[in-house]
């Protein structure tokens, strides 16, 4: 691994640390006046914009080419695909702990205990994060040959 990856990797992180601030921060004031889900997709969406703006100027800035729009679309997939990936991962290490089928662990979750739940999903997360980073190093902000 070179330096500029490492570089990028640790400033990619430390931007998503930052995200998960805005998100909880903006989903407590909310979810006070407005409903639960409501809240928690606007705080989603918010935490998205604000992980893509800080990796657009920081973490990525020199590998700006092409409409700051078309970026934020990309963005906005890799963070699905992130969330699809760290759901179906947690899911899937669900079913094989608790001996399930993938589809009964996710229509109807078994209870495991506190410790053991998370870290499950901390391993969904993990695997969430990769592809999130992976996609925007290869995709969203791609290195473009010099010239």
């Amino acid at each position: 691994m070179n330096i500029d990856f490492l570089r990028r990797l640790v400033l990619y992180s430390l931007v998503g640390a930052s995200g998960i601030v805005v998100n909880d921060g903006l989903f407590t004031l909310l979810q006070k006046n407005v409903d639960y889900y409501f809240a928690s997709l606007v705080a989603i969406e918010a935490s998205i914009l604000w992980n893509f703006f800080l990796n657009d100027l920081i973490t990525f800035r020199d590998r700006r080419v092409g409409k700051l729009s078309l970026r934020a679309l990309k963005f906005h997939v890799t963070a699905a695909l992130g969330a699809l990936v760290q759901f179906t991962t947690t899911a899937l290490l669900i079913s094989q702990v608790k001996g399930v089928n993938l589809v009964i662990a996710i229509i109807d979750p078994p209870n495991l205990p506190y410790l053991e739940a998370s870290m499950l999903n901390l391993a969904g997360i993990l695997a969430g994060f990769v592809i999130r980073f992976g996609l925007s190093y290869l995709w969203v902000w791609k290195q473009v040959p010099p010239l």
